[in-house]
């Protein structure tokens, strides 16, 4: 199992296919996704940290979603690949070099979309039964959303509140 940070930027996956191009540092030469919704999507911007489960391959969609629990959750595609063609690009290393994981967006056939296969000829987009057990497909996910570009309103709520009972605090004594 490894594990990184990746500050997200917040691009699309048909972005970040202009951004990288086809070949060994950017996507495999194939286009059909583009005309997906889930390759238009920006999810959010941030800092994630990314466990890579590679073992967690010969399973199902709902094996691996029973094993993620309630502290992990797929990622969406467009985060995997970028964090997998950032990490190249600073590293040199191939992430999920012959290995898929499933993600959180499903195919207009009602599959799940799979990222990876990051070798010589690119990074790989594709789609698989949710009901195959596939030695090819493990999952990365999203341990936490580590920075998000957003402020939880609740979580800055609980630090005002506790700033003021040191006030308080500190004015009584």
């Amino acid at each position: 199992m490894k594990t990184i940070k990746h500050n997200y930027t917040g691009k699309s996956l048909e972005e970040l296919w202009k951004q990288f191009g086809t070949g060994k540092k950017g996507f495999y030469d194939n286009d059909w996704w583009l005309k997906e919704d889930w390759a238009k999507e920006h999810p959010e911007k941030g800092e994630y940290e990314i466990v890579f489960h590679k073992d967690w391959n010969n399973l199902t969609y709902q094996e691996q979603l029973e094993k993620l629990g309630d502290k992990e959750e797929f990622l969406h595609p467009a985060v995997l690949a970028e964090a997998i063609l950032e990490y190249y690009k600073k590293t040199g290393e191939r992430l999920m070099e012959n290995w898929y994981s499933r993600t959180n967006s499903v195919h207009s056939n009602g599959y799940h979309v799979n990222v990876g296969y990051f070798d010589v000829e690119g990074l790989g987009i594709y789609y698989d039964w949710n009901d195959d057990c596939d030695g090819d497909i493990g999952v990365s996910s999203v341990l936490r959303k580590l920075k998000t570009g957003k402020i939880d309103i609740e979580d800055r709520i609980s630090k005002l509140e506790s700033d003021m009972d040191k006030i308080r605090k500190f004015l009584i004594i």
